[in-house]
């Protein structure tokens, strides 16, 4: 480990570190990729839930992504204005949001997926394919110790410096 003037390892030598940059460096090249498309980086979570579940409330969709809601309806704001997302109350319950995919970003979801394919890939293709499973289960079982240790403490969590979202309230509730 490469020690810096006694205050602990270096950042490269950190895992913390280590997790938030590799995952700020892959969401820049993935919005690089998004913008292509016309698409912000901030919309490709929000899409691929919605893929999987159209037509859920803000709310679910806020859970489902550990995701404040405020900033949550800044992104489907975006996202309506740029014809990927549709709001309508829900006929049952009026207070409900339903978010719902228009024909664009259903048309965009195959290419859309297999870009994100590709992309995984090549982040992955040094690693052998065994390994490639280790990391996904131990990142699993990491976020899932985190989420744990969050939802047992007072302490709220502070903004997510690259969402600027608060994520106690969201974190706790996944739990």
């Amino acid at each position: 480990m490469n020690a810096g003037a006694g205050l602990g390892p270096a950042l490269d030598d950190s895992f913390g570190f280590l997790v938030c940059d590799t995952a700020r460096q892959v969401k820049r090249v993935l919005s690089s990729r998004l913008a292509h498309y016309g698409i912000p980086g901030s919309c490709w979570f929000v899409l691929r839930a919605l893929w999987l579940q159209d037509g859920i409330s803000q709310r679910e969709l806020s859970d489902c992504l550990s995701l404040a809601e405020p900033p949550l309806l800044a992104t489907l704001r975006t996202m309506e204005k740029l014809d990927l997302v549709t709001r309508n109350r829900d006929a049952v319950d009026r207070r409900r949001m339903r978010v719902l995919l228009t024909p664009r970003a259903r048309a965009l979801e195959p290419e859309l997926l297999a870009l994100a394919q590709d992309l995984n890939r090549e982040l992955m293709a040094a690693i052998p394919p065994a390994a490639q499973a280790e990391v996904v289960s131990t990142l699993r079982q990491i976020r899932s110790t985190a989420v744990k240790r969050q939802a047992g403490s007072n302490v709220p969590l502070d903004e997510d410096p690259e969402m600027g979202v608060p994520m106690a309230d969201a974190e706790a509730r996944r739990g």
